[in-house]
């Protein structure tokens, strides 16, 4: 079982059952046992591990007027990291993110993020806390547009998915051919010089009269 889960039902089977009253985990702390149900041959309860339950092995018995039971080993396994959040959501071809921030839970022990497709995605400096993981992102110049999935991983397992999209750079312009025009007069090929050009739709004047 993992901690932050409710097990329903616990079933513990054995022999001379019938008048078990209680189900012990030792050590007990941050376990709760309700809802409890005695057969000749088997012992079933609602089990709820609260979410900072210690990891590792415990032992349960079972208590009936008869006495102690022999104990069998219960393993509390660390949560999965589940991820909510991407901060920022997108980046662009040839971006380096200083601070990508991924928010959730059971986040402490991730030991990577992941980006799917990987490729010209760089992950570093990666930093983890128990509901953040921040951590540097390049972008390649050359990294392909659209979305990408992101994931983290810990010795719990691997977290859900979220989206990141790769998006072009915005248009950067650096030289206006002409720079100027008179009245009444029409400039029959206006040239613009930049970067990132392909894409263009409009070109705008401000003020537009």
């Amino acid at each position: 079982a993992t901690a932050g889960q409710t097990v329903q039902p616990l079933t513990i089977t054995g022999q001379n059952l019938g008048g078990v009253t209680s189900i012990v985990f030792t050590p007990g702390a941050g376990i709760t046992v309700s809802n409890l149900a005695a057969a000749s041959t088997s012992v079933t309860a609602r089990v709820n591990i609260a979410a900072d339950a210690a990891t590792g092995t415990r032992s349960v018995s079972v208590v009936s007027p008869a006495g102690t039971s022999n104990a069998l080993p219960f393993t509390i396994r660390a949560a999965a990291p589940q991820i909510t959040s991407l901060n920022p959501a997108s980046g662009e071809t040839g971006q380096t993110i200083a601070t990508f921030t991924v928010s959730g839970t059971n986040l402490l022990g991730v030991s990577a993020l992941e980006f799917s497709p990987p490729a010209d995605i760089t992950v570093s400096n990666l930093s983890v806390l128990a509901t953040t993981v921040t951590a540097r992102v390049a972008i390649a110049a050359t990294a392909a547009t659209g979305i990408r999935t992101v994931t983290v991983l810990s010795p719990a397992g691997r977290s859900n998915t979220l989206n990141f999209e790769v998006k072009p750079p915005p248009p950067q312009i650096t030289s206006l051919n002409p720079s100027s025009g008179q009245q009444e007069k029409t400039v029959t090929r206006f040239t613009i010089s930049g970067t990132n050009l392909g894409g263009v739709t409009a070109i705008e004047f401000s003020p537009s009269n």
